[in-house]
């Protein structure tokens, strides 16, 4: 969980962990109750956009002409590692706290564009049941780096991915050309061992990020 003015040069980081949590469901249970808290985070701050007549926390501005984003209301990021922790199903309760996790997640990347939250996910191992489709379908942006099988590759970034092995086949080259100079912006190196997929449109947003 981490905070970021507008500027971009004063991150505040808050580094969660818990490695004493030696019990999954118990993990789950703790990674639910700071998601949960995050979302609350977000209503609130959807309140106090609303007091203000503003609905999209990235373009609209206070009454005075200032933008909404900045030290008094910071970009706020979260960055979950190994998300497959959080959807366990080995069991009744495990599988009802997977459920919540997910409902959680899916407020948080929904609701949370507009009013200045940014959720990151990571998994080694996309699959239904690591990245769930509730929550996956709604990411905007998406990335992929060696994976081994054609199935893993299809979650990480939906049907329409453009494979970098096929680069040279594709009609639209100009395009993929594009997507080949924007992944170079954000470190993603198409030439690394195994197969790298790349959905252009996407990767092209991120790299405009920066």
């Amino acid at each position: 969980w981490g905070t970021a003015v507008s500027d971009g040069l004063k991150p505040e980081i808050d580094l969660w962990a818990d490695d004493d949590a030696d019990d999954e469901l118990i993990y789950m249970e703790r990674v639910g109750e700071w998601l949960a808290a995050a979302k609350r985070d977000m209503r609130a701050r959807y309140a106090r956009m609303g007091e203000l007549g503003i609905t999209n926390a990235w373009k609209d501005r206070r009454p005075n002409g200032e933008p909404f984003l900045g030290a008094a209301e910071p970009v706020k990021v979260l960055v979950i590692d190994e998300t497959a922790e959080l959807f366990q199903r080995d069991d009744m309760a495990q599988s009802r706290q997977a459920e919540r996790n997910i409902g959680y997640l899916k407020s948080l990347v929904q609701l949370g564009r507009a009013a200045g939250y940014i959720v990151v996910m990571a998994t080694q191992n996309p699959s239904d049941e690591n990245l769930p489709a509730k929550v996956r379908k709604l990411a905007r942006i998406r990335m992929a780096f060696q994976l081994g099988e054609a199935g893993a590759v299809a979650v990480a970034l939906g049907q329409d991915y453009y494979p970098a092995t096929d680069m040279g086949n594709r009609e639209d080259k100009t395009a993929v050309q594009q997507a080949q100079t924007a992944t170079a912006k954000i470190g993603v190196h198409a030439g690394a061992v195994g197969t790298v997929a790349i959905h252009q449109q996407r990767i092209i947003a991120a790299a405009k990020m920066f």
